[in-house]
């Protein structure tokens, strides 16, 4: 009896034995925290089945094994199934002697990471850290509703909050490091591989030179690697390359919120992809005045306004720069007089203005306009169309005959001429090309009479190509064409070197406005004084002979240019597309800047002050603190310029007077996108165009930073050995018949 009934215990007390170990085994795997331990269990959940047990627990792989003496107690107000949800719900919850915390903050203590946040005012919890938060109040319930709402108190705290970014940096960190590391002495290869690449892309060089660049390194004697050396690896290094220059800027300008202006034009690329480029200016860096630098080429689905706009938005947002960034920054957009862009109601820019209420300017490029002046000028004044029609003739007759252009290269070496290139004249290019292609027919003069006589008496000519020529020579050789070419010489130089100024990247709409209005006065002037070659001109006609080449009436219907009339046409159409009314205000507003300006005595005691304080509420600057910066600056003459005031001419400065450098930015397109690389995606040329404009020298480049961020996001290394090695091009058979003579 006695042993039955001690077999019986025995087997009633290893059966809770094993219940007890089933429950152990059924606790959810706590987080690391170094004091999580088993829950100890009630007398009414231990008496629960097998099933109930099973039931209620988590999945047994993600059970916690732990010693079965190490036990911790929960809250009284909670039981076992509580504490799997919370958990379950907060990953950061810990037990600890019936009280709970926050494992998180736990560890962002213990690691000593930034614990205490000066510009913030945030610290980690030390109840929460150490694990001594509880219920509180009487009754269960009330309990369990009160640890709730600590629960969530805590996980919306600022300084839970920056414990969880704290932990998730350093893991990060971490793993970057790591992975520096352990691709430590795969660097110095794949940085060659990186310098290979960028030289193709800041040198305009197609990407299939990259494979034979390497080899020819190699054979050098520089280690290049086993891998990263086909064409297409190169187009990728470069994108890398791009991406890492542009997100820096990015950053820069989030962080330190410069005002920006925005130049943008459109054009076709050589596979006739319509295309939108982008440029920023503003202060970048170490800059001290605002500079001008490239920022991106997208391809536009619709060349329409609204889809202008819709594309150069959507590509800002992609690299991101918000539209709440571009509400603080943005203070003017900058673009060509195209319809499409400048349209008053439904352009881009009107478009753009209705977006952001704080654009401050809206402006049409000054060397567009200049364009468009003289373009006026020619349509009014017979005698320049007459003048062109006769230079794109002679561009005709040389542009399209190899012949001419031989037979012509033999009259200057004759008459010891140097002979320059004749172009086209007041067409699309920039007016200072113009001005090349007449002081080309001026410096080229016998050359061209010498050829035009000899080809209209050569009796292998056609009699209709004779007369052609015997006509251009009359035509050449008359008083009123050395009359009119002298005219245009002049004009054109002070046209070019207008256009030219007003080019440059470091000129501000003042000092464009001031060059223009110069330039103005000096035409009226010259409509009573000739210039340099005019007067040349008059003195050959006086002579009767202009370098040695005698002269002639010619046909007594040519239209002679009116040099008064030229002049004065000028002179108005200048002042009426860059100088108009509607911009004298700004331009009175933005001279008071100008220490020339400053009037003396008692004038200057609150000169300027309206306009500084109406410049402050359009670039939404502090108008006080300005205020009193200018007077400073007005009682040191102009020769000091406080720090508050700085601020007003820099966003002055930032104004651009033109979009030249969109104009230049497709120049470099174009000799990207060469018809033998007519396939270059888009996307393709806009990081070219990165490296090529805004990048280092070739020869101050340092690739170990673009190496170390093309490895962390697990791209492959030049010693890569988990895939084949590219297979070389073998010329051996080629040179298999004649090898022995060349070697």
């Amino acid at each position: 009896m006695a042993t039955s009934s001690l077999s019986a215990s025995a087997l009633k007390r290893k059966s809770m034995q094993s219940s007890m170990i089933d429950f152990l085994l059924s606790l959810k795997r706590q987080r690391v925290t170094g004091e999580s331990c088993p829950v100890q269990p009630t007398s009414d959940e231990a008496s629960k089945t097998q099933q109930e047990s099973d039931r209620d627990s988590p999945p047994l792989e993600k059970r916690q094994r732990v010693p079965e003496k190490e036990t911790v107690k929960l809250p009284d107000c909670w039981n076992t199934k509580q504490w799997y949800y919370f958990q379950e719900e907060y990953k950061w919850l810990y037990l600890k002697s019936g009280n709970i915390g926050c494992s998180s903050c736990k560890r962002a203590k213990s690691t000593g990471l930034s614990v205490h946040n000066n510009t913030q005012g945030m610290r980690v919890s030390k109840v929460w850290a150490d694990g001594e938060v509880g219920p509180s109040g009487d009754g269960k319930a009330f309990r369990q509703k009160q640890l709730r709402k600590k629960i969530m108190e805590h996980k919306a705290s600022a300084g839970h909050l920056a414990a969880e970014d704290i932990l998730t940096a350093q893991q990060k960190k971490t793993l970057v490091v790591a992975v520096h590391e352990c691709n430590a002495k795969h660097m110095e290869s794949t940085c060659r591989v990186f310098d290979t690449a960028y030289y193709l892309a800041k040198k305009d060089r197609p990407f299939t030179d990259h494979p034979d660049l390497i080899l020819l390194q190699a054979k050098n004697g520089s280690a290049m690697g086993r891998v990263l050396h086909s064409n297409v690896t190169a187009t990728e290094i470069i994108k890398h390359i791009a991406l890492e220059m542009q997100q820096r800027l990015v950053c820069y300008i989030r962080q330190h919120k410069p005002k920006i202006t925005v130049l943008i034009d459109e054009s076709t690329s050589i596979s006739n992809a319509s295309t939108l480029i982008i440029y920023l200016r503003g202060i970048f860096g170490n800059e001290s005045t605002p500079v001008t630098i490239y920022f991106g080429l997208l391809e536009l689905a619709e060349t329409n306004a609204i889809g202008v706009k819709t594309a150069l938005l959507s590509y800002f947002e992609k690299v991101g720069l918000t539209k709440s960034l571009l509400h603080d920054i943005l203070i003017a957009v900058c673009t060509d007089g195209a319809a499409v862009m400048f349209g008053k109601k439904g352009g881009v820019v009107a478009l753009l203005k209705s977006e952001f209420p704080n654009l401050v300017l809206t402006w049409h490029c000054l060397a567009h306009r200049l364009e468009l002046a003289v373009a006026d000028t020619v349509d009014e004044v017979a005698g320049v169309n007459h003048f062109k029609i006769f230079m794109d003739s002679l561009y005709a007759a040389y542009s399209m005959s190899p012949k001419n252009q031989r037979e012509l290269n033999l009259a200057a070496s004759e008459l010891c001429v140097q002979l320059q290139k004749i172009g086209k004249m007041l067409d699309t290019r920039w007016v200072a090309s113009s001005y090349r292609s007449v002081k080309a027919v001026w410096n080229c003069f016998p050359a061209l009479c010498k050829h035009f006589e000899n080809a209209s008496k050569d009796p292998s000519r056609p009699i209709r190509d004779r007369s052609k020529y015997e006509g251009l020579l009359k035509k050449l050789t008359s008083y009123s064409f050395i009359r009119d070419l002298g005219v245009m010489c002049d004009a054109l130089q002070e046209l070019k070197d207008l256009s030219l100024s007003l080019q440059k990247r470091d000129i501000t709409i003042v000092n464009a406005h001031r060059r223009l209005v110069s330039q103005v006065r000096i035409f009226i002037a010259m409509k009573d004084s000739p210039g340099e070659f005019a007067s040349a001109a008059q003195r050959a006609v006086d002579e009767g002979k202009f370098k040695n080449v005698p002269l002639s009436h010619g046909r007594s219907n040519s239209v002679a240019l009116n040099q008064n009339q030229f002049y004065q046409s000028l002179s108005v159409n200048i002042n009426k597309r860059c100088a108009p009314d509607s911009e004298k205000e700004l331009i009175a507003s933005f001279s008071v800047l100008d220490a020339s300006n400053l009037p003396s005595g008692d004038e200057c005691i609150l000169y300027g002050e309206t306009d500084i304080q109406k410049l402050c509420s359009e670039f939404q600057l502090p108008a006080r603190d300005t205020i009193q910066a200018f007077r400073l600056f007005k009682d040191f003459g102009g020769k000091k310029n406080p720090e508050a005031l700085k601020k007003l001419v820099v966003c002055m400065e930032t104004l651009p007077a033109s979009n030249a450098d969109c104009e230049r930015g497709f120049s470099a397109m174009n000799l990207i996108a060469c018809p033998t690389r007519a396939s270059l995606l888009v996307e393709t040329i806009s990081s070219c165009l990165w490296v090529k404009l805004n990048g280092p020298p070739f020869e101050t480049f340092d690739a170990k930073l673009y190496v170390k961020s093309w490895l962390a996001k697990g791209r492959r290394s030049a010693e890569e050995n988990c895939c084949e090695k590219p297979q070389q091009n073998n010329h051996t058979e080629y040179l298999q018949g004649f090898g022995g003579i060349l070697q």
